[in-house]
């Protein structure tokens, strides 16, 4: 992958975009360019305004909240109707659209407004005390008239979308990639009864020929095979994650074939102490990566 132009890693930071972060993965390797996950995740959103739902959020957010998940080979398809943009042009590691800056961007917005209103003046570059936040806390609520605390906490995390679509809206591309000739994703889905042992080796074998042609695979797994892959064995397992199969080899001394996982979510050294952290890139035992495995995008002819 290096040998194409890729990154030696990506990073998707505080955003759902883990399916973009793959998907850029899969077309930068047949481009051989650097292709931008913001771009691809814009294209997703604007086609699915509705789709990221966060419960815990009132609904007018979850209806703008721009950090949801998505599917692999819908963003692929999605984007190929313009072309993809290089990451050169539209970054997606600037923290543009980092739940923790735009937090502390929107903080210092509304004690900024505070302070005016008590005729304090600033100059564009002045930053804002932002312990304030706590002491003044009350103050600003009563300014802007907010009932309680909750709504105040709201209101600062809508102000975190409205930058992050904002920012997202007015990036534009001078040039678009397209994937030449008949190449286009493709899906492949585990069986559907419970696994046992082998009941999977058929679809785990076309990952493995793609493996052993020098392809990388994006893969929607059960994420809890970073961590506590035995909770996969309870229950059937979920894609709430995409990652990518980069490599494969024979461990001799614990005598297992294992995968090499590109995961852009954390560090891999919070991962199960059984695996082998490389470059932020995780070693795990076959029998582990296909237990929570749900699906499987590739881009070929």
């Amino acid at each position: 992958m290096e040998r194409r132009g890729l990154p030696d890693r990506r990073h998707q930071d505080s955003t759902g975009w883990c399916y973009a972060m793959v998907a850029a993965d899969l077309v930068s390797f047949e481009t051989h360019q650097n292709i931008s996950p913001a771009d691809i995740a814009k294209h997703y959103i604007n086609a699915n305004p509705i789709s990221f739902q966060y419960d815990e959020l009132p609904l007018p957010i979850q209806q703008l909240n721009p950090l949801g998940g998505g599917f692999i080979k819908n963003a692929i398809e999605l984007t190929m109707k313009d072309g993809f943009c290089q990451e050169a042009e539209f970054p997606s590691e600037d923290y543009s659209f980092s739940i923790i800056r735009n937090s502390t961007l929107a903080r210092e917005d509304l004690m900024r407004n505070y302070a005016e209103s008590q005729g304090v003046k600033f100059s564009p570059g002045d930053k804002i005390n932002l312990p304030l936040v706590c002491l003044e806390l009350a103050a600003v609520s009563n300014i802007f008239e907010l009932p309680n605390i909750d709504v105040l906490v709201n209101m600062i995390k809508q102000n975190d979308f409205r930058r992050i679509l904002e920012t997202l809206s007015q990036s534009r591309c001078t040039y678009r990639f397209p994937l030449r000739g008949n190449k286009r994703p493709h899906q492949i889905e585990r069986p559907s009864e419970k696994y046992e042992s082998n009941s999977n080796d058929s679809f785990f074998n076309t990952i493995e020929s793609l493996i052993s042609r020098g392809k990388p695979v994006g893969v929607g797994i059960d994420n809890s095979i970073f961590h506590n892959p035995q909770d996969s064995l309870l229950t059937a397992p979920e894609p709430n994650h995409a990652v990518q199969i980069v490599g494969r080899r024979f461990n001799a001394d614990k005598r297992r074939c294992e995968y090499l996982m590109r995961n852009t979510q954390e560090g891999c050294q919070t991962f199960n102490e059984d695996y082998e952290c490389e470059n932020n890139h995780t070693w795990i035992p076959r029998e582990i990566v296909q237990m929570g495995t749900v699906n499987a995008v590739f881009v070929s002819e």
